[in-house]
Formats: structure tokens, sequence, C-alpha cells
């Protein structure tokens, strides 16, 4: 099983998730944070952002952005090969679908360092 910083490294060699793997990920506090800073998207290297959905189907950082908010949630977001090359910040782009009340829209982001 691979260790928690290597989740996305073991992603990316197309070993399955298993329902033991832990990954870093944020819980529901972070929702405040993404309201009171004026945020609208929250991204990260796993499969859902916060706690792995395997182990509940009450995710409340999603409910808090996504229904509170109408933010969005990145997730498997894969920035290595810009880390390794130094990148430091840059300008994240990416256009979800335009798809009236739909959600789970594919996207392709662009880093413009």
């Amino acid at each position: 099983m691979p260790e928690v910083d290597a989740w996305m490294d073991a992603a990316l060699a197309g070993h399955e998730h298993e329902a033991n793997q832990r990954f870093a990920s944020v819980g529901a506090d972070v929702g405040r944070f993404v309201a009171d800073n004026d945020i609208v998207l929250v991204g990260a290297d796993n499969i859902a952002v916060e706690r792995d959905p395997g182990q509940t189907t009450d995710l409340p950082l999603h409910k808090i952005v996504l229904r509170d908010l109408g933010g969005y949630l990145v997730e498997l977001l894969d920035l290595s090969a810009p880390a390794a090359d130094g990148v430091t910040s840059g300008m994240l782009v990416l256009a979800p679908l335009r798809i009236h009340r739909g959600v789970n829209s594919p996207v392709n982001p662009l880093l413009v360092a």
C-alpha cells in the first residue's frame, strides 16, 4: 500500500485505490476559509478533495463549496511536472462544460507560469 504522500504516484502508475488506502485531504472546516476568502475553486491530487468517499457518503465540504457557495472542486489535480520544473506560482486556467444544472465536468487545466 502506498504511503500517504505517494498517492498520486500510485494513481498515475495505474494502481487501483484500495478501501484501506489513505491519502492527505481536507475537512469541512476548510469551507469557512473558502467562504471567508472568496475562493471559487479548491483542488487536490486525491479522488475527492476531502476524505475518501468510500469511507462515508457524507462529504460536508462538497456541500459547502458546490451547493452553498457555487464553487468548484478539482480532483486528481497533478501538478508534479511544473513542481519538478521549479514553478512556484502561476495562473491555473480551466473551463468546466456549460451544462445547465450539471455537475462533474471534465476539465483540461492549463498552468500559465
